[in-house]
């Protein structure tokens, strides 16, 4: 049985922060994908949406539920029913061939915003000083102290003026492992949820989050989090927006998707996070923070 857990970027944002006209239209586009992938699926699957709990990553989400709603509407065989039906569960389970989009999945903050995101404000500070790229701005973030002075040439080069000296990775406070972490717990309690209610039921689970999930992408593409290995994995390029990298699971094994790349991982998704977490307690040390995650 295929159960997929997708990792998708929200679309375009207004200078409010809000989602633009232009990421509404890639939200429906978006939907289409979806749609697509939906209609392919194997009978009795299940496709929700859990967003962030940023009213771009909502609105996003919203987004692709509606261009679906509209698009299954020749399909018997397809529905949609909203989480906050009280019936819902059990209309689900009366028709095991039939297959479900159920919608209006509450934002999170497991990979939004709360109070204890505190790499937020330094990474729009950073953002800022770096062109407004929030690769570079990430890269900043992931770097270890031996990839520092590399990595400070480069911005140099690439932002004749800024200041490389300004650039602290220990200003982010929380570690990237950290963040990485939470879209993977995120997505394995889904995970846990559907398998105990649905447990014969394959599954599309979209994450509607931000770059940040880059972090998560290379941590299951097998790789440590580093300013190297992030620049190489994307290749120069932050993720667009809409874009989604893809963790497939059967009976066999479990794959990772990303442009156009597969990983067959040779973890378990336990052993990702031990592999975050040392590294998180690793990179406080240098960065001489108390605690560990």
């Amino acid at each position: 049985m295929k159960h997929t857990i997708d990792t998708l970027r929200h679309g375009a944002k207004a200078p409010d922060g809000n989602l633009s006209e232009l990421g509404q239209e890639q939200a429906r586009n978006k939907g289409d994908e979806y749609f697509q992938r939906f209609v392919e699926s194997p009978p009795g699957t299940l496709f929700f949406i859990l967003p962030s709990n940023v009213s771009r990553a909502i609105d996003t989400g919203k987004g692709i539920e509606d261009r679906l709603r509209e698009l299954i509407v020749d399909h018997s065989d397809m529905h949609v029913l909203s989480i906050q039906e009280d019936d819902w569960e059990q209309r689900v389970n009366e028709l095991p061939e039939d297959k479900f989009i159920i919608t209006d999945l509450h934002g999170t903050r497991q990979f939004g915003l709360g109070k204890d995101m505190q790499y937020v404000k330094p990474f729009q500070d950073y953002t800022r000083m770096l062109g407004g790229e929030e690769l570079s701005a990430i890269t900043t973030w992931v770097a270890w102290q031996d990839e520092l002075e590399e990595w400070k040439a480069k911005a140099k080069e690439m932002y004749p003026e800024i200041d490389p000296d300004c650039l602290h990775p220990e200003s982010f406070v929380q570690t990237p492992e950290e963040q990485a972490i939470k879209y993977i717990m995120s997505a394995r309690r889904m995970a846990e949820i559907a398998n105990k209610h649905f447990p014969d039921r394959p599954y599309i689970h979209v994450q509607a989050g931000h770059n940040t999930a880059d972090l998560t992408a290379l941590a299951l593409s097998g790789q440590d989090i580093s300013a190297n290995n992030l620049q190489e994995f994307m290749g120069g390029k932050g993720r667009d927006f809409v874009e989604s990298s893809s963790l497939e699971f059967n009976d066999e094994e479990t794959t990772f998707k990303f442009r156009g790349k597969e990983y067959v991982m040779t973890e378990t998704i336990d052993e990702v996070i031990e592999r975050l977490r040392k590294a998180s307690d690793r990179r406080k040390k240098e960065w001489k923070i108390d605690g560990s995650f």
